[in-house]
């Protein structure tokens, strides 16, 4: 094998800390024959990004030498790790700064919901790029400051589809459905993301007609477009057309069929169809079994949910909602004793629970 050099060590070095292995990223470390700034930001990065804080702060005061790209790690290891207040010690006491080092600052501030500090500090910028108007708007519209968050896209120099998507977003995820297709409406060029944002506000507000309207007006589809318009046609009951729309779908992923699952589950008269979609699956997850265990329990098949729960029980795959689910087949059916013993052996009861065991 041809010796190595630094920099081939270096790449070695850096691939271990992108694939969370610290320690084989330490081992490999101290097997080098010599270490440059590169290798030390190879580590710092590694500890940074699994997010363990205090050893990153070790090996940054550890380096011989540091530039702006092992303080710009350190800033972001605290400030997404929730530290804020250290992050801004850090800051202060940054020898220089760059657009990553400010924007760092202000996106985390705004997503605590700190926005009186994140603006302060977007007022501060020397000079602002797109990223950071488009941090600053984010935090608003994150919190709800829906005033603020237009007053400030009004005023950006350039927009992209990042600035015009997040105030489509937040509009439909506030209700303001007219004032999200407004901005919609404006977007110079339209990509997929903000048609699929105006699908899902429309979907989610339960305006059917509309999201149908929008999805088929659509330039073309993707799979998260389907299962937009396919869960919200499941969730509204609509079992026919949610057949419909899943028989049609030219690719389907794990939300898909969940999608069909639930649409059975809650909506079907027998659970030989859900059972049918379940048996069919690729594969499941909790949310399959639970959608399974809840189309027993609605329909009062207490044996087959029984069946189902032991099963889920030997696979390791309950929660609270399968506890849930399975308390209320046995409530709903009389099977009081059954009840009272599942109900006094879960770890932790809700508000359900408590319903179920009372009803």
């Amino acid at each position: 094998m041809p010796r190595r050099d630094t920099a081939s060590w270096n790449t070695i070095l850096a691939g271990f800390g992108q694939n969370d292995n610290v320690e084989q990223m330490e081992w490999i470390f101290h097997e080098m024959p010599q270490w440059n700034l590169v290798s030390w930001n190879a580590k710092l990065a590694a500890y940074a990004a699994n997010g363990y804080l205090e050893e990153t702060r070790w090996v940054f005061d550890s380096m011989p030498e540091t530039d702006l790209f092992s303080w710009n790690t350190l800033l972001s290891a605290f400030a997404q790790g929730g530290s804020l207040q250290r992050a801004r010690s850090i800051f202060d006491t940054m020898p220089e700064r760059d657009l990553v080092s400010w924007t760092a600052l202000i996106t985390e501030f705004a997503k605590s919901g700190h926005l009186v500090q994140s603006r302060a500090l977007f007022d501060e910028i020397p000079e602002r790029n797109l990223v950071c108007w488009n941090a600053m708007i984010s935090g608003y519209c994150q919190n709800g400051s829906l005033s603020q968050a237009q007053a400030l896209f009004d005023e950006m120099p350039q927009r992209d589809l990042v600035s015009w998507t997040a105030m489509i977003a937040a509009y439909g995820e506030n209700g303001h459905l007219s004032k999200a297709k407004e901005m919609f409406d404006r977007m110079p060029h339209k990509g997929l993301v903000p048609w699929i944002t105006m699908l899902s506000s429309h979907a989610h507000s339960g305006d059917l007609s509309t999201a149908r309207v929008m999805f088929e007006s659509m330039p073309h589809h993707n799979l998260v477009a389907w299962n937009v318009i396919i869960s919200a046609h499941a969730q509204a009951g609509h079992l026919q057309q949610t057949r419909k729309l899943f028989a049609a779908m030219p690719q389907r992923n794990l939300v898909s069929w969940n999608a069909m699952l639930l649409a059975c589950s809650q909506h079907a008269d027998s659970p030989r169809e859900s059972r049918a979609v379940f048996d069919g699956m690729p594969q499941h997850d909790l949310v399959s079994w639970n959608a399974m265990l809840g189309a027993y329990s609605r329909l009062g098949h207490v044996e087959d949910a029984r069946c189902l729960f032991d099963s889920m029980r030997r696979r390791e795959r309950l929660d609270l909602v399968s506890l849930n689910v399975m308390l209320a087949a046995y409530t709903q059916r009389g099977h009081i004793s059954e009840a009272l013993l599942l109900f006094n052996g879960m770890a932790q009861q809700d508000i359900h629970s408590w319903t179920n065991i009372l009803a």
